[in-house]
């Protein structure tokens, strides 16, 4: 070293390529750096460490461009150094002298309740069970036949599976027996021998609504019940729907579908079965001596055409009548329904209902009972009458036995 101590004389410090270190003991000194003498400092370790680099401090490579530093101004005098200590939540890097130190938050000891923003909605990906502005929705899956899954409780016994349009109005629940209940706030004990169970408690239509839009030769809108193996089914026909199964277009119906069934109409106690058309009475069933009883008369037909219409008193009984509408067929107690006999030729003027006692005498051409005396052409004549009289009363009795009115 040169030079001269004291106001305005600089210090003069030699370039030395590798100084030995001292023990004890660290000096400055200047070595060449890209053709640039640099200021340097060794310890008494031998590390070397350049001080200046061009025409400024030497920053350590990587060091960000607007990083701050320990800036001392003259007679400045340091505190006590600060220490980075590491925590559960942060853990400290040293790279060595002239390298960085690194900083990294450790996720295992953060808590998650401490951290800021937690009411913030910053994961739409995820639903939020608080609810979320202009509605959600929940995919189950993105393969193929995935499904979606709705559990109400990981616990072993069973419970119910809510639906609610707002938080105090509840409109459908699936109960842990399997039961479905709809349209109202139930309790878990309501009816539970219905599978499925509907409620209503305002002033409007209520109920069920099944809709087929499809105009195809098969399309049907139906309801079935099945209950061991015997069908019932009520639903309607499309516009364009083919013969089949006894249903044709544009039917309504309701029918059992198994073979040798019974299909009952019930009203249970005192009560009346009505039959309306275009919002018209048109038939009722009154409990009252089992009465069948028609609004303004009543006509029965058997068919369209030539078929029978046959009213019976039992089960095992014979029919009473048998009625063909298409050909005007009548028969009375188990005879097959035939035509109407032909007309009767009437000549004579008076009809009377009474049977009047035998007034001819026994024998032609003698006395009779009062004295009256016939000759044979007037007995002929009262024989002939009789023989008529016999043969039109036989001929009523066959046309009788004919349609069952008489044996």
């Amino acid at each position: 070293m040169s030079g001269f101590l004291g106001q305005g004389n600089p210090i003069e410090l030699l370039e030395i390529d590798d100084p030995t270190a001292v023990a004890d003991t660290g000096f400055l000194f200047t070595d060449d750096v890209a053709a640039r003498t640099e200021l340097h400092y060794l310890n008494d370790n031998g590390d070397k460490v350049q001080i200046t680099s061009g025409t400024g401090l030497n920053v350590p490579a990587g060091a960000p461009t607007n990083a701050e530093y320990v800036v001392l101004t003259a007679n400045a005098v340091l505190s006590d150094e600060r220490v980075l200590t590491a925590t559960a939540s942060i853990s400290v890097s040293d790279a060595g002298a002239g390298l960085a130190v690194t900083l990294d938050v450790l996720p295992a000891g953060v808590d998650h309740g401490g951290l800021g923003g937690l009411p913030d909605d910053d994961h739409t990906q995820y639903a939020l069970l608080a609810g979320r502005s202009g509605g959600q929705i929940l995919v189950g899956g993105v393969d193929a036949s995935d499904p979606l899954t709705f559990r109400a409780t990981a616990n072993g016994t069973d419970g119910p599976i809510i639906f609610q349009t707002d938080p105090t109005t509840e409109r459908m629940r699936i109960l842990p027996t399997g039961e479905v209940q709809v349209g109202g706030t139930f309790g878990t004990s309501f009816n539970v021998a219905f599978a499925l169970q509907m409620r209503g408690s305002i002033n409007d239509r209520r109920g069920m609504f099944i809709e087929n839009l499809n105009a195809g030769n098969v399309a049907k809108a139906s309801l079935h019940m099945n209950s061991n193996n015997t069908t019932f089914e009520c639903g309607a026909t499309s516009s364009a729907f083919s013969t089949v199964d006894g249903l044709a277009a544009s039917q309504a119906f309701v029918r059992s579908n198994i073979s040798g069934g019974v299909f009952n109409i019930v009203q249970r106690g005192t009560g009346t079965i009505r039959f309306t058309v275009n919002s018209g009475e048109r038939m009722r069933v009154i409990h009252t001596n089992n009465t069948l009883q028609g609004n303004g008369g009543m006509k029965l037909e058997g068919g369209a055409g030539a078929d029978t219409l046959t009213l019976s008193g039992g089960a095992s009984a014979a029919s009473i009548i048998a009625v063909g509408i298409g050909s005007e067929l009548i028969a009375f107690y188990g005879v097959a329904a035939t035509a109407r006999p032909a007309a009767y030729t009437q000549t004579f003027a008076t009809a009377t209902r009474t049977h009047a006692a035998r007034t001819a005498p026994a024998g032609g051409g003698g006395s009779g009972a009062d004295g009256t005396t016939f000759n044979g052409a007037e007995c002929d004549a009262l024989v002939a009458d009789q023989q008529n009289t016999a043969a039109v009363l036989n001929q009523l009795l066959d046309d009788l036995q004919l349609q069952g009115l008489s044996q």
